[in-house]
């Protein structure tokens, strides 16, 4: 029989008789076991060389199966499954507080993110710097007052008598490191003999500063320091949004890049000027643009599409540009209005691209005005003043449905009273639609006189004006 049969034979014939089989405990264990002892090189070795290439099949194992988890292509889809621990899809990150990380596991100490309930967390596995492995404070608690044990971070680092007065130290055995100007000392404590980090100079109370910034704990200090492992956070540091509060006023607010934010009362994306902040974050209600110019309507801002309600909805300065807008007039042959050159009606001009309206209607009205070129014997006629205050082309035009109700004529004049001041007249604008006017011209700045008139003398009715700036 073979050496490794026998071997197999062996150990079958033990457990069938009742005997225990006891493994020998691996080296490196957390818990020291009294029958470990050091490799000497003799026969126990060859136990313990077994005993790893047992750990290292199993490594190879747990190596499978992370690459199936990460070659997996659910994680991120938001639906925990598998070996997934969590998952929340668009967001899981790993910069996040308590949020599932991006390889689909929780958020745990030692993974560089304060999370809710760590005082710390510094991502690191070295338990004597400023955050412990356990994700509380190391360095802060070192030499701050205590009166007991648990007000001093982790439950290894002690409360202890320091130059008569109790202070935190913080453990140093196992060959732990203390910081500078510090040393490992044994000694009997309330807890037994232990080993803690004490000042060389015997006290704590004249200036503990490890990180040489001028402030810690101490009346000699410059002040206290909120983070006495980096010289760069301190009590006057000049505070920037970068995710670290420099200057220990407890939060980012006064930071000197900090962007302003804009409140945005009815959620349309855009804030009011008037009520602005400084944070390194928005807070909620509040955003980057201020060019709201109505804060409690959602339908008004910047990128609303202009309606013809008389209200400046896309915030640009003007109301309803691009519209037309009708104003009723000289409606029922009501007497005096637009019937003569002293009595003019009057139109402010429309703005780039816009249009002005007037409605009326010349029955009843008087016949002051004629033209023999276009037609105009005996009609009723009304009278506009056209106040042009910018040099542009402008159109005016007759038409539906007031026009069709009788031929119409358009005079166009730079004096009222005057036919030989007449700039245009025009009938007939679409063959076979003789109800319709048209003129356009380029006018210089001034006042003009546009005359509603008709064909001929029974040619009167409702009309419909409109002048546009094109």
């Amino acid at each position: 029989m073979a050496l490794f049969d026998y071997r197999i034979f062996l150990v079958a014939a033990l457990l069938g008789s009742g005997c225990s089989l006891l493994l020998a405990p691996r080296a490196g264990d957390s818990v020291l076991q009294d029958s470990e002892i050091p490799e000497d090189g003799g026969g126990e070795a060859g136990v313990d060389a077994d005993a790893d290439t047992d750990i290292d099949s199993d490594a190879d194992t747990d190596t499978e199966v992370d690459t199936e988890r990460d070659a997996g292509a659910s994680c991120g889809d938001g639906v925990p499954e598998g070996d997934e621990e969590c998952d929340d899809g668009a967001a899981n990150s790993n910069t996040a507080p308590d949020a599932c990380r991006l390889d689909c596991t929780r958020p745990r100490c030692g993974d560089g993110v304060q999370d809710s309930g760590e005082r710390c967390d510094d991502g690191d596995t070295i338990d004597n710097n400023e955050c412990s492995n356990g994700c509380v404070p190391v360095l802060t608690m070192l030499c701050q007052p205590c009166t007991a044990h648990d007000e001093c971070g982790r439950e290894q680092d002690l409360c202890v008598n320091i130059g008569g007065t109790r202070y935190c130290a913080i453990d140093c055995s196992g060959g732990a490191g203390c910081p500078t100007d510090f040393f490992c000392s044994t000694f009997t404590a309330d807890v037994g003999i232990v080993d803690q980090c004490l000042p060389t100079s015997g006290e704590c109370a004249e200036c503990v500063d490890h990180d040489r910034d001028g402030y810690g704990i101490g009346s000699s200090c410059a002040g206290d320091d909120c983070n006495d492992g980096d010289p760069s956070i301190h009590p006057g540091a000049t505070e920037t949004c970068d995710g670290i509060d420099s200057n220990c006023s407890g939060n980012e607010n006064d930071a000197i890049d900090a962007p302003v934010w804009y409140r945005d009362g009815d959620g349309d994306g855009f804030g009011d000027p008037r009520f602005a902040s400084r944070f390194c974050d928005p807070p909620d209600g509040f955003v980057e643009s201020n060019r709201d110019c109505d804060d409690t309507d959602p339908g008004v801002h910047p990128h609303a599409d202009e309606v013809c309600d008389d209200i400046d909805n896309d915030c640009n300065g003007t109301t309803d540009d691009g519209c037309t807008t009708t104003d009723e007039t000289c409606t029922g042959g009501e007497p005096g209005c637009a019937e003569d050159c002293s009595l003019p009606r009057l139109i402010a001009a429309p703005g780039d691209g816009a249009s002005v309206e007037v409605t009326g209607s010349t029955t009843g009205a008087n016949d002051d005005f004629r033209t023999m070129t276009c037609g105009g014997g005996g009609a009723p006629d009304h009278v506009f003043a056209l106040d042009v205050a910018e040099a542009d082309t402008y159109e005016m035009r007759t038409t539906d449905p007031g026009a069709r109700s009788y031929d119409t004529v358009l005079i166009l004049r730079s004096e009222c009273d005057r036919s030989s001041s007449t700039i245009w007249c025009h009938d007939d604008i679409v063959p076979g639609e003789d109800r319709y006017s048209l003129i356009v011209r380029s006018l210089a700045a001034g006042r003009y006189f546009i005359i509603v008139d008709g064909y001929d003398w029974d040619d009167h009715g409702s009309y419909r004006l409109v002048v546009s700036r094109r």
